[in-house]
């Protein structure tokens, strides 16, 4: 009877090893999660303390769900995803919309149990709580950003110093490769390209950027998160200047070729001007001379280097009789600036022209200087009815024919009153 007994008592009975007890696990605290999350995710992990296995160990423990709202929930150790990290246990989301915030303190109580798969009669309980909260928009911010004048179309602009051209947003409750972006608003010349990885660039996409003409653009980018949600931002897009060569050309009133006695040393050969859409911005300039060919010497001209007018530098290289046939010197003339603007930079830069002076034949002409201002002049030592032509060495032109008559050893200019610094010539023939 006592042996029945005895085997009775061992069938109703767990048994439990010596020794050992229940582990322990204390309540895991508050988790927040945001409505609809996306994707299969761990929310909570948890890594028992040392003595908390009842006498056994971390290998004999197993974990489920005791009671509570678990649905859309699961439970799982560390092997399930390694990239989870190391905990033994984590509670998760399933891959649905079940958790949609519905209003304010949604909670879900969760009880997990932490059990010795040896002894099943050993275990203790710990409570999770999570509470679903509203989703939370994306966090965009707005930089300074830059691109050279003249750049070409699909440009990226970028940062200053780092030369970053790839931007993005943050999303607190989401995935922030899982955010897109747009163009929100901004000067049409720029676009916003969406990189599908959670970035984004700015690219000119249309015009032509011209400093001088507009240094500033802006766009409002829009990030958009998987939620819906969205946020805004500007982006100053600074225009650098870039030096640009400047355009040599003639002043107007002369043209090349240019005929010019050889025996004129005085007046204007030519007088150039420029152009740079720089000058306005304190560029410098200078003028010289390249080279010069087809003279009988070196250095038939000067320019002067601030003014750009060309004058003659050596007469005697430009002997008629001396030259060689066309009797024709090529000068070529360049205007250089400084460069090294401010803002942006670069190195000086030039243009340069060619022009052509043709030398003739000095036979005995004279030529004599009129007065400033004067409207007329006296003719001496003239035979009667002798041809009278008055020209502007300047730039050539014709102003007068006359004759100069037997009483009147004078001619008007055609009552032209000339202003002061003008070199005005006549040549008696």
């Amino acid at each position: 009877m006592k042996k029945l007994l005895f085997i009775l008592f061992l069938i109703g009975t767990t048994l439990v090893s010596v020794g050992q007890t229940a582990p322990s696990m204390a309540d895991q605290g508050t988790v927040n999660i945001t409505k609809n999350p996306s994707g299969l995710r761990a929310i909570h992990g948890y890594t028992a303390p040392s003595g908390s296995f009842g006498g056994a160990t971390s290998a004999d423990m197993v974990y489920s769900f005791y009671k509570g709202d678990t649905i859309g929930f699961f439970i799982t150790d560390s092997a399930y995803n390694a990239s989870w990290g190391s905990p033994e246990l984590f509670i998760g989301l399933l891959n649905n919309d079940s958790l949609s915030y519905s209003g304010p303190n949604q909670q879900h109580v969760i009880w997990i149990k932490k059990q010795n798969k040896n002894t099943p009669a050993l275990f203790d309980t710990a409570q999770l709580i999570v509470n679903v909260l509203p989703a939370q928009a994306p966090a965009i911010n707005g930089v300074s950003i830059e691109i050279s004048e003249n750049s070409a179309l699909n440009t990226h602009a970028q940062q200053p110093v780092s030369f970053n051209t790839s931007f993005s947003a943050a999303d607190p409750d989401g995935n922030d490769a899982l955010i897109t972006y747009s163009k929100d608003a901004g000067d049409a010349n720029f676009s916003v390209q969406d990189m599908t990885d959670g970035t984004f660039k700015i690219k000119l996409t249309s015009g032509a950027l011209n400093y001088e003409v507009k240094a500033l653009y802006t766009i409002r980018v829009k990030a958009t998160d998987q939620d819906g949600l969205t946020d805004t931002a500007t982006f100053n897009i600074n225009i650098l200047d870039v030096n640009e060569a400047p355009i040599i050309s003639l002043q107007s009133g002369y043209t090349s070729p240019k005929n010019w006695l050889e025996t004129t040393s005085l007046g204007f050969v030519f007088k150039f001007q420029k152009s740079d859409p720089e000058e306005s911005t304190g560029q410098t300039y200078v003028y010289s001379i390249v080279s010069q060919s087809g003279g009988n010497g070196s250095s038939p001209f000067q320019i002067n280097s601030s003014s750009g007018e060309m004058t003659v530098g050596n007469v005697s290289h430009m002997d008629y009789e001396s030259m060689s046939s066309p009797r024709r010197i090529t000068v070529v003339v360049k205007v250089t600036d400084a460069g090294n603007l401010t803002n942006g930079g670069s190195s000086s830069l030039s243009h340069q022209m060619t022009v052509i002076v043709n030398i003739t034949d000095d036979t005995g002409e004279t030529f004599v200087p009129i007065t400033n201002n004067q409207t007329r002049f006296e003719v001496t030592n003239l035979c009667n009815n002798l041809q009278l032509y008055l020209e502007d060495v300047n730039n050539s032109s014709l102003r007068y024919y006359g004759t100069a008559g037997t009483n009147s050893h004078y001619a008007k200019i055609n009552g032209t009153n000339f202003s002061t610094g003008q070199d005005i010539y006549y040549v008696v023939k």
